[in-house]
């Protein structure tokens, strides 16, 4: 059995995805845990496109900062 909506922890209830409280029951609903530190690492270590072209330009160096 496939389930498409999560269900309330109290009432039982189908709660749509972006709820943050039960409107059946007023429960409040957890939201999901996210790794913040590891999808920004990832984010990170991609550096560029077909290992050319960056996804982020790069700055120039200068003269004055050397």
């Amino acid at each position: 059995m496939t389930m498409l909506r999560e269900q309330c922890a109290k009432c039982d209830a189908p709660l749509e995805q972006l709820w943050q409280t039960c409107p059946y029951c007023a429960t409040p609903v957890g939201l999901p845990q996210v790794d913040l530190d590891a999808a920004l690492t990832a984010e990170a270590k991609i550096a560029l496109v077909d290992d050319t072209i960056p996804l982020v330009p790069r700055a120039e160096p200068r003269t004055a900062d050397a």
